[in-house]
């Protein structure tokens, strides 16, 4: 879904507002429902030589799987709890410091691929985001843009009265969101997977 295409309506409200800043205003409420809600779950493929973020073009908030084809693996992370994880019953083990940083054991000799699914969100110079979040939310997300909008300082356009209303509804949203995408979080601490993907 790309952003211009759908920022029309929004426009609509605002005589005089760039598009610019609209799409501006759009992605941003597509970023902060995304991280609030963990609602995109995708797949991405980094080199294990490299950081995550090296190799995305998305934000990565949280890691939910990694694979390496041809290999055993298994994926903790850093404060977790692995005394369970036998290192001599898998080819590696993958531990996430952060999801954007990991370390894999033993080195390899050469630089692997690694797939990963991901909680992500766009980057702030995304030009798109997911369709099924913008199919499942638009009025929840266009409410944020409009929200945003309406606190632009200095601008005719911008009523920061209404603000708080197209807000508020883009919050509540968010947290109905959450519980609905509740199975991609992640327990903190727990091994992610301690048998190796068949």
């Amino acid at each position: 879904m790309n952003f211009r295409d759908v920022v029309g309506p929004i426009l609509a409200e605002f005589e005089g507002c760039p598009e610019a800043l609209a799409v501006d205003a759009l992605r941003n409420a597509f970023i902060d429902f995304c991280k609030g809600t963990y609602g995109w779950q995708t797949g991405v493929r980094v080199m294990s030589d490299a950081t995550v973020t090296a190799n995305t073009e998305v934000h990565v908030i949280d890691i939910v799987d990694a694979r390496i084809e041809g290999a055993s693996v298994c994926i903790t992370f850093a404060n977790a709890d692995d005394n369970d994880v036998d290192p001599s019953s898998v080819d590696y083990v993958i531990r996430f410091a952060d999801p954007n940083a990991f370390e894999i054991t033993p080195a390899p000799a050469t630089p692997v691929e690694i797939a990963l699914m991901v909680i992500a969100a766009p980057l702030p110079t995304a030009t798109s985001g997911p369709d099924h979040i913008w199919n499942g939310w638009h009025e929840a997300l266009r409410a944020g843009a409009i929200g945003r909008l309406h606190m632009t300082p200095a601008k005719p356009w911008a009523i920061p009265g209404s603000a708080a209303g197209y807000l508020s509804m883009f919050e509540r949203a968010k947290r109905d969101a959450a519980i609905t995408y509740s199975r991609n979080r992640r327990n903190r601490g727990r091994v992610l997977r301690v048998r190796p993907a068949a």
